[in-house]
């Protein structure tokens, strides 16, 4: 990745995942977080790439004061609870 984010935290952001619900299609994750300042929305791009396109991604908390709120804009799939 050319940001600089490392395709190393995307596989951790990806690792991180709490539960697969297979009946349901949906990948459920509390957070993605990065120690490196503004790549955010680069990891969020490298799980939802990573998720097949018939399935929902599902955040239980948003404690990110905005950052869900607008991703979920970019990404229909995206459910932020």
């Amino acid at each position: 990745m050319a940001d600089g984010c490392g395709q190393r935290r995307v596989r951790a952001a990806r690792n991180r995942a709490d539960r697969f619900d297979t009946a349901m299609q949906v990948f459920q994750f509390d957070a993605i977080t990065s120690t490196v300042q503004c790549c955010g929305r680069t990891m969020v791009a490298g799980v939802v790439e990573a998720t097949p396109e018939d399935w929902h991604l599902a955040l239980r908390l948003d404690w990110s004061d905005g950052f869900w709120q607008r991703t979920t804009q970019d990404y229909r799939r995206i459910l932020a609870f």
